[in-house]
């Protein structure tokens, strides 16, 4: 049964990419925009977290989970409708929340969620070799890149933390969070404008808007998804959601401007002032006195509704998943404590053990008996002074490690059924 779920799955999207002629990554945010803001959100959280900076050179792996979330059928999961605690619910497929897809490695492990298509890397060949045993992994959890961190595969930790950042942006995304599954297969026209700003085509402006402002800080993860989702879903449309006529009661606007033949309906956001909601389709049926159905689009001749949103969610997006950041620096760093607390008074806990095992026996690896093997080391760990990460690469060659030699003219002594190892060898 889950075969043939699996199966189906692959058809649906085979079906979807082969009929539209776009590349994979149609819901919310493109993945080379994601990579683009995990890469302001990590410039955020460095310039307001200096004395925990985020290397440069790491950067990279954040943006390649990020971007490698988007593979299908993944992104099944990455809708979160905060006013019905609800993933995708639709007549053909459903998915799990985003919120619980991100902390739920028995969730992530289910076989039909196995990727069928692979975004490509932007990691360098010596860079890959931090993360190559994940590539046919399926659980990117939060728990799981703390696992890593604390065991200091930081490269691996910092890959995980991306995908964790792409559930955290697509929150953002109205359509993710009040189940407009239909942007599956026809992308609203707000997520079409936002998938021209990528690396090469930054938003230059994002930065500027960030200007004054600080990560939000929360107290635990499922903060930051219902936030941030409540904050979308409340206050902006997708296009099949449009309305009072939808199964939401916000947003709704009364306020309406004319701007080059036009009609719009205007809303007022406390930190960020007027914003188009949404525009008129069909302005005719507006009466002032008795208001009948109108009819709304998010698409307009010159994409000022698409560009309000941007300019908004895309500000929100990077405070947000700074603050994710943020926050997981301080839960592994308190976990961290709590395991070198537990390896002095005999606790038992999962890391508490692991730093046991590593205290006592540091970890001697083995590169090979009789051979030698020149390699790219890519150095990822915390900076010696405790503060932030440090990132450092060398070519070393692994030294010649020859079997232990023995030779001797005793025989072995037996005593009953004791065998004297030692005599034997030497």
């Amino acid at each position: 049964m889950e075969d043939r779920k699996h199966l189906l799955t692959c058809l649906l999207f085979a079906g979807i990419f082969l009929s539209l002629f776009v590349p994979f990554g149609v819901l919310a945010y493109g993945f080379t925009t994601h990579a683009f803001l995990t890469d302001v959100a990590v410039d955020f959280y460095n310039a307001s977290f200096p004395d925990r900076a985020i290397p440069d050179a790491l950067k990279d792996f954040l943006a390649d989970g990020a971007m490698h979330e988007e593979s299908p059928p993944r992104l099944l999961n990455h809708f979160y409708d905060p006013m019905y605690g609800r993933g995708l619910v639709s007549a053909y497929i459903n998915g799990y929340s985003s919120k619980e897809w991100a902390v739920s490695a028995a969730k992530q492990n289910e076989p039909r969620w196995k990727a069928v298509a692979a975004v490509t890397s932007i990691l360098s060949a010596a860079l890959k070799k931090n993360i190559e045993e994940l590539t046919l992994e399926t659980d990117f959890t939060w728990g799981r890149a703390k696992y890593f961190y604390l065991t200091g595969d930081i490269g691996k930790a910092m890959y995980l933390l991306g995908h964790v950042l792409h559930l955290v942006q697509d929150a953002s995304v109205p359509a993710a969070t009040r189940n407009d599954g239909a942007s599956l297969v026809r992308p609203d026209p707000y997520e079409l404008w936002t998938w021209r700003f990528t690396r090469l085509t930054p938003d230059a402006n994002l930065a500027a808007r960030l200007n004054g402002k600080k990560p939000i800080v929360l107290s635990n993860l499922e903060a930051y998804f219902d936030g941030l989702a409540t904050y979308s879903n409340n206050n902006f449309y997708s296009e099949n959601t449009a309305g009072l006529e939808s199964e939401y009661k916000k947003p709704f606007s009364y306020t309406r401007r004319e701007e080059n033949g036009e009609w719009f309906r205007l809303n007022v956001d406390s930190e960020f002032g007027v914003y188009r909601l949404t525009k008129e389709v069909r302005v005719e049926h507006f009466n002032d006195i008795i208001p009948t159905i109108p009819e709304f689009t998010l698409s307009d001749d010159l994409k000022k509704v698409p560009q309000d949103y941007w300019r908004i969610l895309s500000t929100k997006s990077v405070q947000y998943a700074a603050g994710v950041i943020d926050l997981f620096f301080r839960e592994a760093e308190a976990e961290r404590g709590k395991a070198l607390e537990d390896t002095e008074t005999g606790g038992q806990t999962l890391i508490g053990r692991i730093f046991a095992f590593l205290k006592d026996a540091n970890r001697v690896l083995s590169l090979g008996v009789g051979e030698k093997k020149e390699q790219t080391v890519v150095l990822l760990d915390r900076a010696a002074d405790g503060g932030g990460l440090s990132v450092s690469e060398t070519n070393n060659e692994a030294d010649e490690v020859e079997a232990c030699a023995f030779a001797t003219s005793a025989s072995p002594s037996r005593a009953g059924l004791i065998i004297n190892e030692v005599a034997w060898m030497g």
